[in-house]
């Protein structure tokens, strides 16, 4: 157990003397590459905040509200069944062609005009 013991502390050793150079490396290579990141930080803080306030409006997030409680209680009573009702959901999207080329069709926005007018 004693060289066991050695060993591990000369690993340890070895780490730690390596850590110090390894964080001045890195922290030298981003002051090098550093960008102008003000405007972005400023695009992202706009996109943020409308897409919040969009969120905030939408019926969508209302239903979600509603629903997220008691979904929340049906898996914590049932997990398995709840494990085995997303798989079986999951692997019908999955194996299922019909499902498969709709979503297809939908990515690139070629829908027939029955089921656009209902999306």
């Amino acid at each position: 157990m004693d060289e066991i013991a050695q060993n591990r502390q000369a690993i340890c050793d070895f780490l730690n003397s390596k850590k110090p150079e390894k964080a001045a490396n890195a922290a030298q290579a981003a002051s090098k590459t550093e960008a102008p990141t003000a405007p972005l930080q400023a695009l992202g803080a706009i996109g943020q905040a409308s897409l919040g306030q969009a969120w905030q409006q939408h019926p969508a997030k209302q239903v979600l509200e509603q629903s997220l409680p008691l979904a929340q209680g049906t898996i914590r009573q049932y997990p398995w069944l709840s494990l085995g009702a997303a798989s079986a959901l999951g692997a019908v999207l999955v194996l299922s062609p019909g499902l498969r080329r709709q979503a297809w069709r939908s990515l690139q926005g070629q829908l027939p005009d029955s089921l656009r007018q209902w999306l």
